[in-house]
């Protein structure tokens, strides 16, 4: 049976979380999330973080008071999850759950806000994923969700490195890039209203080097959209 992404993911579950702590990169991504959740999430929000991963912005999120559903297509991630879940937290929960989800996953219309951070870039099925977002979110709610930025540079050497030697060993579960304006006019056909973008990380030498020349959406690798449900 050939590997699949949850597969790849589930391997590296441990060492994945442990990003949040050690590399720069991954502290940079945090700062960058937690400032979006401060501006559009309130305590008393219901919240979908949909491929949680290992649980760190759902765990934040509960902290501020806010009911947090994590889901996740990997069982050692939620077990990741679930485990550092020690004290018992009504306002958080996690399932595994694969994607686009199933026709009875819950009510339409349930969720305040759902974040997903590099996750659509992995799915084939990405815009019945998109569309089951938007049914799922009540009126005026907010989808913040994240991807490897097309527009990079970076990612289109990376692109090129990979068809020669297949490396980077995740690109192989890519199933498509994503740049802002690409985005924004899928989602805006499904009905979202684009809020605010942000790109990152800005802290590796190279990127601060060429930002001095060359806009951030050209060196940026990634980039976090805040999209309303109209």
């Amino acid at each position: 049976m050939n590997p699949t992404v949850t597969d790849f993911y589930s391997e590296t579950a441990s060492h994945f979380n442990h990003k949040y702590q050690t590399s720069a990169t991954f502290i940079e991504r945090y700062e960058v999330w937690t400032d979006l959740f401060k501006k559009y999430i309130k305590p008393s929000d219901y919240i979908l973080d949909l491929g949680c991963g290992s649980g760190v912005f759902s765990k934040y999120l509960a902290e501020r008071g806010s009911n947090v559903l994590g889901i996740d297509g990997s069982e050692k991630m939620i077990d990741l999850c679930r485990n550092a879940n020690t004290r018992s937290s009504p306002n958080l929960n996690y399932q595994l759950q694969t994607l686009p989800f199933e026709d009875n996953f819950v009510e339409k219309n349930q969720f305040d806000v759902i974040i997903s951070s590099s996750v659509i870039e992995y799915i084939e099925q990405d815009t019945l994923l998109l569309e089951q977002i938007y049914s799922l979110l009540k009126p005026q709610g907010i989808v913040m969700i994240s991807f490897p930025n097309s527009n990079s540079i970076y990612r289109k050497i990376e692109r090129i490195i990979f068809k020669m030697t297949g490396k980077p060993a995740y690109y192989k579960f890519v199933k498509r890039l994503y740049c802002e304006e690409l985005i924004t006019k899928k989602l805006a056909s499904i009905g979202f209203k684009q809020e605010e973008i942000h790109y990152y990380p800005s802290q590796n030498t190279v990127l601060r080097m060429l930002n001095l020349f060359l806009p951030k959406p050209w060196t940026a690798t990634l980039f976090v959209g805040v999209y309303r449900k109209n």
